[in-house]
């Protein structure tokens, strides 16, 4: 049925109808996603082999860095979102409580490195390596909660549990890599969206999931698809307008002197429950969303340290 972001299909491009039907980013991920927390309303997905190659890949890794719960867990490890690690994959109930969050990645930084990184969080919160683990990995505090950080050399996949999921790590052996063929570079998945940007932006209560996928183009800027389910075809196409207006309300900025339009026109379509919306972004406005995006984590992070 339409129970959630899946319900939209599993295909890359689109259907006939020409809607996005993008997977989620557990899907997308292939075998790590079907280890992500047990009640995973927020879904990222950022696969840097796609990132570091753009040319704004760096300032990707630099925005990453910003986010307090990468800070919170590699900040003095030295290790770089976009330089040493192929794919990240974030899931939990919420990530604004991270306790619950499961977080797996695949490194292309050399094991030693990874492992230098996982004994710097140890050592800082008073952790320790857990003895005869079915695979390398230690219990640590990161964000005030306790967690595993386990270590698959073979796969070399790093993972972050919550400490009460230790059961899982007889799994990790036999668990296969990410899907390496997905072209999106961020993918963000979320249900009931209205509570996630509670307070930032009001959403329709009755869109049940969003998802928007970002997928960078030779051209230095980025196809951005956005598809949300709604409860009815008549919300659908009701939301698909109000979003119309709201987000082309916002898409222009007033500089005094001149105006800059952020992103194209922006049209919401309906394909029956799902809303859907592609854009191209210019390397130009793809710069500017990027300051937008890096000054507002830098004054979350600001505001976190009061």
């Amino acid at each position: 049925g339409d129970a959630g972001p899946d319900a939209a299909g599993d295909g890359g491009a689109g259907d006939e109808s020409g809607s996005p039907n993008l997977r989620t980013p557990l899907s997308a991920a292939g075998a790590p996603g079907k280890l992500a927390s047990k009640d995973p309303n927020v879904q990222v997905l950022i696969a840097g082999d796609r990132l570091r190659t753009h040319e704004l890949g760096a300032w990707f890794g630099r925005i990453l860095t910003t986010i307090p719960q990468w800070q919170a867990f590699f900040s003095d490890t030295g290790v770089d979102p976009i330089r040493d690690i192929d794919h990240l994959l974030i899931a939990g109930p919420q990530l604004r409580d991270s306790s619950k969050v499961v977080a797996v990645m695949d490194y292309r930084a050399p094991e030693e490195t990874m492992r230098a990184a996982v004994d710097v969080i140890v050592q800082r919160s008073n952790g320790s390596w857990i003895e005869d683990a079915p695979v390398p990995a230690a219990r640590a505090t990161a964000e005030r909660s306790e967690r595993i950080f386990a270590m698959v050399p073979d796969r070399r996949l790093l993972v972050v549990l919550p400490a009460e999921e230790e059961d899982q790590l007889s799994k990790l052996k036999s668990m296969k890599g990410f899907n390496k063929s997905s072209e999106a570079g961020i993918v963000i998945s979320m249900l009931t969206p209205a509570n996630a940007f509670r307070g930032v932006q009001a959403l329709p209560r009755s869109l049940a999931w969003m998802r928007l996928t970002v997928t960078p183009t030779k051209d230095g800027g980025a196809d951005l698809a956005l598809t949300a389910g709604d409860e009815s075809a008549a919300e659908a196409l009701e939301h698909a307008q109000e979003l119309t207006r709201t987000l082309n309300a916002l898409r222009t900025i007033n500089l005094g002197i001149t105006r800059i339009d952020v992103v194209d026109e922006v049209t919401f379509n309906t394909d029956g429950k799902v809303i859907w919306s592609k854009l191209h972004v210019t390397n130009r406005q793809l710069k500017l969303i990027m300051g937008f995006v890096e000054q507002a984590l830098r004054d979350q992070g600001g505001a976190r340290k009061k």
